[in-house]
């Protein structure tokens, strides 16, 4: 019942009679209702006193009044890191202040005689260098004295060959000679012995025409030896000449290639010279 009129009808009606009705009137949902109002109230207020943040949204950057607290770019040749700030943001500073201390990282850095060493390493490539160029000049006329060297062998080799060939011609025309002279013997001996046999000449003569042809067969057999022996010298020249060309040849491409590997390190040793010095000047 609402009990929005005063004039209230509860006493002439009988609950018991209506379980319903007592069942409703009986409910506490007005107690659980005034509990839940009191313990929000009570979480509001104590939430009201917490420590809070208040947060907004907005474009923009975040920066650091101290440098060593934000990052920092400094431009530098040699490589390195700050070790201190002796500035902070907004103070004023004049020429020869000290603001910042920094300190080197890489090991190259860290010899106290580095300048030294390194006019001293630059001196040596230097000399290197040198060396080098005096080493291709040397082989250079090297280069020279085995042209001039290897004309004047194969000159010698040739002229050796000709003399071979002219002397191998030689013995071929004795050898033809002392077999003309063998067959000229055998002819007039036969005819000797052919008198001899027909008693118009005599025993004597036939002697003297057998040895005339033993010694023409002698002639004849010693100017073929000649000859073959000239044929062989004529080859063992050839042989010669060809060998020759063949050590001449090895011997100037060894030292062309000594020549190129020289230039090649001299090169090399150049651009180190030009390296250090940059490296000296930085």
């Amino acid at each position: 019942m609402l009990n929005i009129s005063p004039n209230s009808v509860s006493v002439k009606i009988k609950k018991r009679s209506y379980p319903t009705l007592e069942k409703v009137e009986n409910k506490k949902t007005r107690k659980v209702l005034l509990r839940l109002i009191t313990i929000t109230m009570i979480i509001g207020t104590i939430i009201m006193f917490l420590p809070w943040t208040q947060n907004i949204r907005s474009n923009g950057s975040v920066t650091a009044l101290k440098p060593d607290q934000k990052p920092q770019t400094v431009h530098s040749l040699i490589a390195g890191r700050v070790e201190n700030w002796f500035v902070q943001e907004g103070d004023f500073v004049e020429q020869g202040d000290t603001i910042v201390r920094i300190s080197e990282v890489k090991d190259a850095y860290f010899d106290d005689q580095l300048l030294p060493r390194t006019e001293n390493q630059l001196e040596l490539k230097k000399q290197t260098v040198a060396s080098y160029e005096s080493k291709i000049q040397a082989l250079n006329n090297q280069l020279v004295a085995l042209r001039t060297q290897r004309d004047l062998k194969l000159n010698q080799a040739r002229i050796k060959l000709q003399q071979a060939r002219l002397k191998v011609q030689n013995d071929s025309i004795a050898f033809k000679a002392a077999e003309l002279n063998f067959i000229t013997a055998d002819r007039q001996y036969r005819r000797m012995d052919s008198l001899y046999t027909a008693g118009w000449k005599s025993l004597t003569d036939l002697e003297s025409r057998t040895l005339k042809r033993q010694q023409a067969k002698a002639y004849e057999i010693e100017a073929q030896n000649k000859w073959l022996n000239s044929q062989n010298e004529l080859i063992t020249l050839k042989i010669e000449l060809s060998t020759i060309q063949t050590k001449f040849e090895t011997d100037y491409a060894k030292t062309q290639s000594d020549l190129y590997t020289a230039t090649s390190t001299k090169f090399n040793a150049e651009a180190e010279v030009t390296k250090l010095s940059n490296q000296l000047s930085n």
